[in-house]
């Protein structure tokens, strides 16, 4: 399944009183061995990007192997084990 692990709000001092804070909203998916290569992720991924539009969506990588299936969905910045986030701005 897929967990939203955090979600964050830029609360920066420079919006007016009408301008929505900038919303960030950080996941990780893991699917079943069983279920893998069958769409599961790349459903679960597309729901997160549909339901959280006008975001900042980062990807919390915990398997390399999801890097070219987060590529092909938009998303950009991958550099290993060490900064392991990729970002989508939607």
């Amino acid at each position: 399944g897929a967990t939203v692990v955090s979600e964050t709000y830029d609360h920066d001092h420079d919006h007016s009183d009408f301008e929505e804070p900038h919303r960030t909203v950080r996941f990780s998916v893991a699917v079943d061995p069983s279920a893998r290569r069958k769409g599961v992720a790349r459903n679960l991924i597309q729901n997160i990007i549909n339901s959280f539009q006008g975001s900042t969506i980062e990807a919390w990588v915990v398997n390399p192997h999801m890097v070219p299936l987060l590529e092909s969905l938009g998303f950009d910045g991958y550099n290993g084990p060490d900064d392991p986030f990729m970002t989508l701005y939607t």
